[in-house]
């Protein structure tokens, strides 16, 4: 993501490394989220202020885990960052009907959500989290994915790859429907 950043915007990125955290223990890693999402505010807002940058000029974008560790830095910062990306937001001890506990559309002004593998066995949540939620090839299994495959997170990391790829060939076809029963019934081929 940051490459393809690069190559089409002159921006700044900065990377928080929680990677001993984030690839502990599962159960442990997701008690972690609420902490580093804060922290993580924190450290944007004094960045703003240190600088006089201000908010609206900050993106964050999360994969799985750090999708909802970036609505916790976007509740640190009461809503006010313009854009948060959750790739992909990881499903397993996350619920539709706890939004304080999770990325939701309230953390920006904007939260968008792509969901990749989005299943009983998959790692993404099978729920909307965001104001504008993607769900690409129905958001469970990504083409070049198979049953072996996902148990590594194939569908899981096409997320990512789908951003990438968005940010630097603004070609992708999306139709708007209520859920994908009623798209692959041809609910909403006028949209």
């Amino acid at each position: 993501v940051k490459k393809a950043l690069f190559q089409v915007r002159d921006v700044n990125v900065i990377a928080g490394d929680w990677d001993l955290l984030a690839h502990a223990e599962y159960v442990l890693a997701h008690s972690c989220v609420p902490d580093v999402g804060a922290w993580t505010g924190k450290f944007i807002q004094k960045i703003s202020q240190a600088y006089s940058y201000p908010l609206s000029k900050f993106k964050i974008i999360g994969h799985s885990l750090g999708a909802h560790a970036a609505g916790f830095a976007g509740k640190q910062l009461n809503g006010a960052i313009p854009h948060i990306v959750g790739l992909d937001p990881a499903g397993p001890l996350y619920s539709a009907g706890n939004p304080s506990g999770r990325l939701t559309n309230t953390d920006a002004k904007f939260v968008e959500a792509i969901h990749t593998n989005a299943d009983t066995i998959g790692f993404g949540c099978g729920f909307n989290v965001g104001t504008v939620d993607f769900w690409p090839n129905g958001g469970k299994d990504q083409p070049g994915c198979n049953a072996a495959t996902n148990l590594v997170g194939c569908s899981h990391g096409r997320s990512f790859e789908y951003f990438a790829e968005s940010i630097t060939n603004n070609n992708f076809i999306a139709r708007q429907c209520s859920d994908y029963t009623t798209y692959k019934n041809g609910g909403c081929n006028s949209n």
